[in-house]
């Protein structure tokens, strides 16, 4: 008799700790859905989409085993297919045809709930006391009416600044990347909960077909917290397609990209398309990313946070609003890291910029804020091209309407233990250099130190110097430059002076 009683016991642990670790989840496959038998890439999409429609409703894990290939087509009447919070595609290379509209193939999102918070209430955060923000987890998403930049400067539109809070249990885990307590900001609100498990995307080669005429956009990840997208390689032949944006993460906080591959976007030298965009995320690390097009491989706004760790990518690039943003171990080849109205430090570590320009500061959004810019142990590889530690655009001579953009302001400058390398003969470089030779039409503000401690300078150059103007700016300059002979002028203003080892 006791005997029996261990052994049920016994049985009933086993059936316990299965169920815990999933043996039981029940899976389905686009093969139990007639897959094989489907006679068209349009047959096979409708297959997929029913596949992963069903899985969601019904809480299912779907099994790619088995599939090694897909040729697929996107109808006229085509939606993106919806993933759920586990999705391993187990090596599929799927090629995708599309001559019907402009689409992503998967998503994974949901939808924001609107709620009125008072901008008192939300900057002394006695909103966090509501009985929606009490137990689990939320995404509050803000938006400021007010626009952050009117009209950018040769286009038809401006910005939005835009921010997101991840709150836990009353309490908010990080803060906006600017306050809202400004006479001109308007914050609305919007939210939706989410949990702390990790969701997961990964394994799959996508390839765009050369003779598609419309954009297929392979994931949209929006409203979410913890997703990885893993794995990943986007290939994308020469095309006459722009306005990509392969891969792209939007209301988000700690997002994971890691080991994604983009071999080319719907772009073209003179027409934009990225193959990564971010537009509203905090806290995103981006690993061992490789990724070329003819334009920038990345194009974001509303940045707070972001981490990018043995990269190999030809440019990153914040067009309005962020903070904090950090390199390290990473390549920037043949085009530009692009800055617009960013706050706190953007550091590189040990990265190579080779014939890139480290820093390009945009001037089509007339935002030029308060930064730090750090880089330790970097090597800059210049051209006659590239050939500047920062670049600055021509400034605007006009104010800006917003009182946190009226400033122009330039970044604090730390180069440390770097080493300045030249591809082909240059007659001279700069640590400053504006497209606009008459100078700056306004004395700078926050710019106070440039620092270029152990600066090792390679042969075969001319003539090395500060700036290729004189910028007046509002504080003297700090100049440190351990080893090198910088004839300066103790002055508010960057002289265009030289020095040499």
């Amino acid at each position: 008799m006791i005997r029996i009683c261990f052994n049920r016991i016994v049985v009933l642990s086993f059936l316990t700790l299965f169920l815990s670790l999933d043996f039981f989840a029940q899976k389905i496959s686009p093969l139990d859905y007639g897959l094989m038998d489907a006679k068209s890439g349009i047959e096979r999409y409708q297959i997929l989409l029913k596949t992963h429609s069903i899985a969601i409703e019904k809480g299912l894990t779907i099994d790619y085993a088995g599939i090694d290939r897909l040729d697929i087509e996107i109808p006229k009447d085509g939606v993106s297919i919806p993933l759920g919070n586990y999705t391993d595609f187990k090596g599929i290379t799927i090629n995708v045809t599309n001559n019907s509209k402009n689409i992503y193939l998967f998503q994974m999102t949901q939808e924001l709930i609107p709620i009125s918070i008072s901008k008192q209430a939300f900057n002394t955060l006695h909103y966090l006391s509501r009985d929606e923000f009490k137990g689990g987890n939320i995404l509050l998403v803000i938006k400021d009416k007010t626009p952050w930049v009117k009209n950018r400067i040769g286009y038809s539109y401006g910005a939005i600044r835009k921010d997101i809070l991840l709150i836990s249990n009353s309490e908010a885990v990080n803060t906006p990347i600017m306050p809202y307590d400004t006479p001109q900001s308007q914050p609305c609100f919007s939210y939706c909960n989410v949990d702390e498990k990790e969701k997961f995307i990964g394994n799959i080669t996508v390839n765009r077909v050369v003779s598609s005429t419309y954009r297929t956009q392979c994931f949209l990840v929006e409203n979410q917290n913890k997703v990885t997208i893993s794995n990943v390689i986007v290939n994308t032949p020469k095309n006459t397609l722009y306005g990509d944006a392969a891969i792209s993460f939007q209301n988000c906080t700690n997002s994971l990209l890691k080991d994604i591959i983009i071999n080319g976007t719907y772009s073209q030298l003179k027409r934009y398309g990225y193959g990564v965009m971010f537009d509203n995320v905090w806290n995103t690390t981006v690993l061992r990313m490789k990724g070329d097009g003819q334009w920038g491989i990345f194009g974001n706004n509303n940045v707070n946070v972001a981490r990018l760790r043995e990269c190999r990518i030809n440019r990153f690039d914040i067009h309005c609003y962020g903070r904090d943003i950090d390199f390290e171990n990473c390549v920037i080849f043949r085009l530009y890291n692009q800055y617009s109205s960013v706050y706190g430090t953007i550091s590189h570590r040990n990265c190579i910029f080779d014939a890139a320009i480290p820093c390009l500061l945009g001037s089509s959004y007339n935002a030029y804020t308060p930064f730090n810019l750090l880089f330790e142990n970097c090597v800059i590889r210049m051209n006659t091209l590239h050939n500047e530690v920062i670049y600055i655009m021509e400034m605007p001579n006009r104010i800006n309407e917003r009182i946190e953009l009226k400033k122009k302001c330039l970044p604090n400058l730390n180069l440390n233990n770097c080493k300045i390398e030249f591809k082909e003969p240059v007659n001279e470089w700069y640590i400053l250099k504006s497209k606009s030779v008459k100078g700056l039409p306004v004395s700078v503000g926050y710019i106070s130190q440039i620092s270029l401690n152990k600066l090792d300078i390679g042969s075969g150059t001319g003539i090395g110097r500060i700036s290729n103007i004189d910028i007046s700016t509002d504080s003297v300059i700090s100049y440190v430059g351990d080893g090198l002979s910088l004839e300066l002028k103790k002055q508010s203003e960057i002289s265009p002076v030289v020095f040499r080892k």
